[in-house]
């Protein structure tokens, strides 16, 4: 993605799960390239072949995205023709790794160096997850303790109930007890 090819980035085995370990991995993509015979200087990523002219093809970007596409499908339980789907690119991979790392804790500069971003531009990435909604939420949690003390006329409230927060009050007064 940042055109400095050939990079080399340190990975440690993961024995605990060797299922989603990266190592692994990048083992079994060169086995698989070893025993399909593709050469030193050509990309890894292959797949088996039934073709006449090669034991083995190319993975396309093109593949990727169905891929990526069909498991958001799944996962998500949308419609084939959801619009959503077309925004699940090889490039969320990229996003993805950046929201794990930063959900873990990790610093920007961490997760610039380790993902090799030349910029700060990964930083728009960390922005509308799930993770991020339930950090904004703990976030707001303020203690009455920490607000200013303004009684209402029924000295019971910090401000006035507004018109849902009427309704919603009414609606549990007429509600049987449990």
């Amino acid at each position: 993605k940042n055109k400095d090819n050939g990079q080399k980035i340190p990975y440690k085995r993961d024995y605990d799960r060797p299922d989603v370990c990266p190592v692994l991995s990048a083992l079994r993509i060169c086995l698989r390239a070893i025993s399909l015979q593709v050469s030193p200087t050509s990309p890894l990523a292959v797949y088996a072949s039934q073709s006449s002219t090669s034991s083995f093809r190319f993975i396309t970007a093109a593949q990727v995205h169905r891929f990526l596409r069909l498991s958001a499908q799944a996962v998500f339980n949308l419609n084939p023709k959801d619009k959503s789907l077309a925004s699940w690119t090889c490039h969320s991979l990229r996003v993805t790794a950046a929201n794990l790392l930063h959900r873990a804790g990790m610093s920007d500069s961490y997760i610039q160096t380790r993902l090799r971003w030349k910029s700060n531009t990964f930083l728009m990435y960390l922005r509308n997850t799930f993770y991020s909604a339930d950090q904004h939420t703990e976030a707001l949690q303020l203690s009455n303790r920490n607000l200013p003390h303004i009684q209402t006329p029924d000295g019971l409230r910090y401000r006035p109930l507004e018109d849902h927060e009427r309704f919603i009050a009414a609606q549990q007064s007429h509600a049987p007890a449990a």
